[in-house]
């Protein structure tokens, strides 16, 4: 029975100074040990780039923990040296910067030391490459169809080019003249790109010829980075006048206005009296076309008669479908008399539109306005 209170004993007086200890314990401040202050964390490192010349490319980091200093690096032998490059960023949480580098700043590296109180970070080495424009394309770049075009008809140009360099999209310019930009498209992760673009009535009057030709130029953020040639068909309808000007040339010759500014000519006659333009039809392109004549105007004041030899062709010129001259081959030429015959005064000047047309393409066209007063 002793040994079982002295067990009992122990046990109670156990109980009593986890007891007092509890109480000890309940009137201390405990002090948590402080946190390890750390530098900077990046949410955001910086990443390479690829752009063409001219283009822009950003560059931008950002920390997790707070605000620091941000300064950007740049080394232009390999890493072996650097120094600071744009402006710094003080007492921020992200930092960045936009540039157009050109085809000199090709390789450059860059980086960012990000600092706060408790010590500093660098970023990532990132590569800036500033393709050219025969190295911007992964791929070769084709324009289908190239040749023989015809205003409006649609131009497909396809190729593949940096991811980076995204959008793509693709312009009809004639050389050292100007383009008809076309749109951009949404292309794959691969930088593939399909892009359709109407060829340019207004391009291919600027005369690919004499400018040098006409390309379709692929672009990114509206710089080149590559061109395919192309051509038109060379139809070309001209409409002059027989009489000569100074030097013996032909008045309006090589001269085309489908709406007539230069190309006008009036005359005076007599309230009964008449008058003949004496006109050329030539076919002023590379290849036999037909070409369709039309002539619109005239008024109740005067007739009016056209000529083709002594073939009297006012009723088919007059009409919708005009007079067509059929497989006229280049340089080939055909004479046409436009003759004013006066009914009465009547208010003045009477006029008419000709028009000459290509068959093979409708937008090349040439045109001359005639007009008489009494």
């Amino acid at each position: 029975m002793r040994g079982q209170v002295g067990i009992h004993r122990a046990v109670g007086r156990a109980g009593a100074i986890v007891a007092l200890i509890a109480v000890a314990l309940a009137g201390m401040v405990v002090i948590a040990p402080p946190a390890a202050a750390v530098p900077p964390v990046l949410s955001q490192d910086l990443g390479d780039r690829v752009v063409a010349p001219g283009g822009q490319v950003t560059f931008e980091v950002a920390t997790s923990n707070g605000l620091a200093d941000f300064e950007f690096q740049a080394s232009r032998d390999g890493g072996t040296t650097w120094a600071p490059a744009f402006a710094a960023c003080g007492g921020q949480q992200s930092c960045g910067f936009s540039f157009s580098p050109q085809i000199a700043d090709d390789g450059m590296l860059l980086r960012v030391v990000v600092s706060n109180a408790s010590g500093s970070t660098t970023s990532r080495v990132a590569t800036l490459h500033v393709c050219s424009p025969t190295s911007c394309l992964v791929s070769s770049f084709t324009v289908a169809p190239s040749a023989d075009l015809i205003s409006g008809q649609t131009v497909l140009a396809s190729g593949s080019a940096f991811p980076a360099l995204l959008p793509i999209s693709v312009a009809v310019c004639a050389v050292g003249g100007p383009c008809r930009p076309g749109t951009s498209t949404v292309t794959d992760a691969n930088g593939v790109f399909s892009l359709n673009i109407a060829a340019s009535r207004t391009v291919r009057q600027q005369n690919c010829q004499i400018t040098g030709g006409c390309v379709v130029q692929v672009r990114s953020s509206g710089v080149p980075i590559a061109s395919a040639p192309i051509s038109f068909v060379a139809v070309q309808p001209d409409v002059l006048f027989q009489e000569r000007k100074v030097g013996g040339l032909l008045l309006f010759d090589n001269v085309y206005e489908s709406i007539p500014n230069l190309q006008q000519r009036g005359h005076a006659i007599a309230t009964t009296g008449t008058f003949t333009y004496a006109l050329r039809i030539q076919n002023d392109g590379a290849a036999a076309d037909d070409i369709v004549v039309k002539a619109r105007g005239g008024d109740a004041h005067t007739t009016l008669h056209y000529n083709v030899g002594f073939f009297d062709v006012t009723a088919s010129i007059t009409s919708t479908d005009g007079f067509r001259y059929t497989a006229m081959q280049p340089g080939q030429i055909v004479r046409l008399g436009v003759t004013f015959e006066t009914v009465d005064a009547g208010p003045g000047p009477h006029s008419v539109l000709i028009t000459a047309t290509s068959g093979a393409d409708p937008s090349a066209s040439d045109s001359i306005a005639l007009s008489v007063t009494v």
